[in-house]
This record gives C-alpha cells, structure tokens and sequence, in this order.
C-alpha cells in the first residue's frame, strides 16, 4: 500500500474518533452534572410510561449519588413491583422503612407485596403497622379499607391452616 492511501486511512481513522468523541462527550459530561433528582425525576416519567427498567436503573443512579433518597427507594420498589420482582420491591421498602421507621407507607407497599406473595401472614404484619404508623394525614376510607384487608387475610390464613389439617387427617386415615 503506498503511503498517499496509508496518510488518507489514517486521516479518516482520526476524523472518526474525533466525530465519536465529540458525540460521546456531551452526553457524558451532561450525566456528570445532573443531580440525584434528575435522575429521579427521570425514572418517575420512565416508570409512568411503564419502561419500568430503565426507570429502575435511573432511580438506581439516583440512589448511587444519594443513598438515603427514600423517594428514589419508593420508585424504584414500584418499578420492581410492576414488573413482578416482589422480593427487590420489599427490599426497597425496607431500606425506607430503615431510613425512616415510621413511614407508614412503606409498610403498606410491603403489605401489598407479601399479599402478591400469596404470604398472607406476612401481609397482615405489614398492614398492622402500617395502621400503627399511621397519623391524622392518613385517609379514613385507606385506613377502613386495611382494617378490612387485615381480616380478610385472616379469614383466608385461618381456611388455609384448616384445610392443611383436613389434608393431615386424610392422609393419616388412608394409611393401612
């Protein structure tokens, strides 16, 4: 190859990564500068279009800069209840709560969680802290709905536990 083609390759090589640094390097630069609550403000309009990963990972970016964001935790664990990820969603309502133990919210986000868990136990633990949590701010009507709620799953826990014992006497007669 002689060297006119060789000098022409290589100024093309440069002006590429000089266009591709130039087009990396806003972006980059314009992610360096945004604060925690850009990134949470992104990530509630990604999760309100329902692309509840990339909300995820903006709430995420948001935690990595403030790590005691609770409303970057409360997103993100709705992001991860959306898409079916209860476990994650119950971490994050946990980190609230250890953030802040008298969040009632975050105990109701896990009660409805354990609930979606079919952990019925669980759900009417979170639920009646979260009715203990709860202050004057809180609505008559989500609080009677909780009440509710809680003996609704009771009934549901107690049936369960009977027919757990109906199966064990079954069972033990159909044994010769």
């Amino acid at each position: 190859m002689n060297n006119k083609i060789k000098r022409t390759l290589f100024c093309i090589g440069v002006l590429l990564i000089t266009l591709l640094a130039i087009n990396v390097a806003p972006s980059f630069s314009e992610d360096e500068e945004k604060t925690p609550e850009d990134f949470f403000l992104k990530g509630r309009e990604l999760h309100d279009s329902k692309k509840y990963s990339e909300a995820i990972d903006s709430y995420t970016r948001a935690l990595d800069l403030k790590p005691n964001f609770i409303e970057a935790y409360y997103g993100r664990g709705a992001s991860y209840g959306m898409l079916g990820d209860q476990e994650l969603a119950i971490k994050d309502f946990d980190k609230i709560i250890e953030l802040n133990p008298g969040d009632a919210q975050a105990y109701y986000n896990k009660a409805v969680a354990y609930e979606i868990f079919s952990d019925f136990v669980k759900a009417v633990e979170q639920y009646k802290l979260f009715l203990k949590h709860s202050n004057f701010q809180t609505p008559v009507d989500l609080t009677q709905k909780v009440q509710r709620k809680i003996e609704k799953l009771e009934r549901k826990i107690e049936a369960e536990k009977k027919a757990l014992e109906e199966n064990k006497k079954n069972k033990t007669s159909a044994k010769p």
